[in-house]
């Protein structure tokens, strides 16, 4: 009851928390599926898998949100080769500030008991419609790992501080450190970076740069080397 006055009482203006119900029948991709709930018991994802591991196995699950899902019957381009045209299609929608923007608008404006901390934080920063930077070294690393090293350099530069002076009026941040995440368009101060000094980006693009971009990955007996840049 009270997810469904939640509801009611947001359906009119810009912001819109779903029921459980919603998520419970068809509309949920699988019909009788569990979901996963929040809290509060507000569902935030529906895909379940169910897998069985033999004593000591262990499985690597990559879950992805639904911005490039292909059909089933256009999974694949050849044996093998997934069909990346919903992708490409989707970064190229996203791959300017004022275009990702258009996704994350419009951001929570008071806090939600059923939705929990991302409604917790002013409008545009952080979950809440902010643009965090730990993703870019993580998309980095994958575009090294199917050997698009100068993609990966490029993303790379896109939160590196030394490739971002030229903004630095708008970033407003030490340019030597590594921020947590951008001010979003719904912020006061949209553009500015927020957290430097405390956050993950700086650990996971220092493993990126590293064992990846430079390709030195250590196993504990020998390094590895494997440069992905083509430098010239």
């Amino acid at each position: 009851m009270q997810e469904a006055a939640l509801c009611q009482e947001t359906s009119s203006g810009t912001e819109s928390v779903p029921s459980k119900e919603t998520f419970s029948g068809t509309e949920s991709g699988a019909a009788g599926s569990p979901s996963s709930v929040a809290g509060g018991g507000a569902v935030i994802g529906f895909h379940r898998l169910k897998i069985t591991l033999a004593p000591g196995e262990t499985k690597s699950l990559i879950f992805l949100l639904g911005y490039a899902e292909n059909p089933s019957d256009e999974k694949w381009e050849a044996p093998d080769v997934i069909n990346k045209t919903p992708a490409l299609f989707a970064i190229s929608r996203l791959n300017t500030d004022a275009k990702i923007q258009v996704d994350f608008k419009p951001s929570y404006s008071r806090y939600y008991v059923n939705l929990g901390e991302i409604s917790s934080y002013p409008p545009g920063y952080k979950e809440n419609a902010g643009i965090f930077c730990h993703n870019n070294p993580w998309v980095s690393i994958a575009e090294t790992r199917i050997g698009r090293g100068n993609r990966a350099f490029e993303i790379y530069k896109k939160t590196c501080p030394a490739y971002i002076e030229d903004i630095s009026e708008i970033h407003r941040t030490e340019p030597y450190v590594y921020s947590q995440m951008i001010a979003g368009r719904d912020a006061p101060k949209h553009g500015e970076a927020k957290n430097s000094w405390l956050t993950g980006t700086a650990a996971w693009t220092f493993v990126n740069v590293s064992q990846y971009i430079l390709g030195i990955r250590p196993d504990g007996k020998k390094r590895e080397y494997h440069v992905s840049v083509t430098m010239g």
